[in-house]
């Protein structure tokens, strides 16, 4: 059984005005029989959302039709790396004061990934390859993975998946905050999209008076993602890992665990101790679907803690026993 939400959705502070339903809005929601309000950043609404939107670098960005989580539009970014993405202006900067600090106020993005696999030109992390960051940047890293090679001009395929998502608030005085969200591991719904948050308290560099004008997003790979909502939201949803079926296995073969847990919009991380060491509860394996293969018969209890990417939330822990046969 999936835990009950607790996402609250925050009031804005009353200077910031409802222009219209088509642009930058604070929108009344009902949960339950409670009204809420939501502080929506971009929501596919209109024609344009109450956003202007332009490319960072050699990336590109435009409205979609095609491929929509809320409203009538997504915006689809086209990435060779994580500086070069798309950039989201807000129509009214938004003051972000009342959330300053606090663990349970989340910049919630809504993303879907598309497209990895991309003729790569040399952009990205590789030795020579240039970035779409600041002019004149050069940017190196480890051999093969997008970078442009001088002694060999060709295009080539590479197989890579997004796996994060990085992101720059742009507030009204020139600061600038970054921060990435984590895709692998995390859960979708069943059209693909994540729904992920960053806790204020996770933004440090943020003060008081700061006011957002712009969102920056970038990805780790070359490829294509859809940016379908932003907004900030309030969640005080516990995690609450699912529980896990025992399982009766001959020994040497190999076992496949899947985890997962609800949450609310955190990242979650997911530890496993396959309980092979007496008092030992060290991590053995980590991520949602793990293998392993016990060498020994015997019983073993498998442990799987689930926690909070940032730490804010309590962790939640669960067990299932395993029986290795001769």
């Amino acid at each position: 059984m999936g835990m009950r939400s607790s996402i609250r959705y925050r009031r804005l502070p009353a200077l910031i005005k409802v222009a219209s339903l088509c642009a930058f809005a604070v929108s009344v929601m009902t949960v339950g029989t409670a009204n809420a309000q939501l502080a929506s950043i971009y929501s596919g609404s209109g024609s344009n959302g109450g956003v202007n939107i332009a490319s960072w670098g050699s990336g590109e960005v435009a409205f979609d039709q095609n491929n929509v989580y809320t409203g009538v539009r997504s915006i689809k970014v086209t990435t060779q790396g994580m500086f070069q993405g798309g950039r989201i202006e807000l129509a009214d900067p938004i003051d972000l004061s009342p959330f300053i600090g606090s663990p349970s106020d989340y910049l919630d993005f809504v993303f879907r990934t598309a497209g990895q696999n991309r003729n790569n030109r040399g952009y990205g992390f590789g030795p020579g390859g240039y970035m779409g960051g600041p002019p004149n940047r050069r940017m190196t890293g480890p051999p093969n993975f997008g970078g442009y090679n001088q002694n060999n001009q060709n295009q080539y395929q590479q197989n890579v998946e997004i796996k994060n998502i990085r992101f720059v608030l742009v507030t009204s005085n020139g600061k600038r905050v970054e921060g990435e969200i984590p895709l692998k591991n995390q859960r979708r719904d069943d059209q693909g999209w994540y729904n992920l948050g960053v806790p204020f308290a996770a933004l440090k560099s943020l003060a008081a008076g700061d006011k957002l004008k712009e969102v920056q997003v970038f990805a780790d790979a070359p490829g294509s993602f859809y940016v379908g909502e932003i907004r900030i939201i309030n969640d005080t949803t516990p995690i609450h890992a699912n529980s896990l079926d025992d399982q009766t296995e001959p020994k040497d073969s190999e076992l496949t665990f899947q985890g997962s847990a609800d949450d609310g919009v955190t990242p979650l991380v997911y530890n496993w101790n396959f309980g092979e060491i007496k008092g030992d509860k060290g991590v053995d394996a980590v991520g949602r679907r793990v293998t392993h293969t016990f060498r020994k018969s015997g019983d073993y209890i498998v442990t799987l803690t689930v926690s909070d990417l940032y730490g804010f939330k309590k962790p939640s822990v669960t067990t299932c026993r395993v029986r290795i046969t001769l």
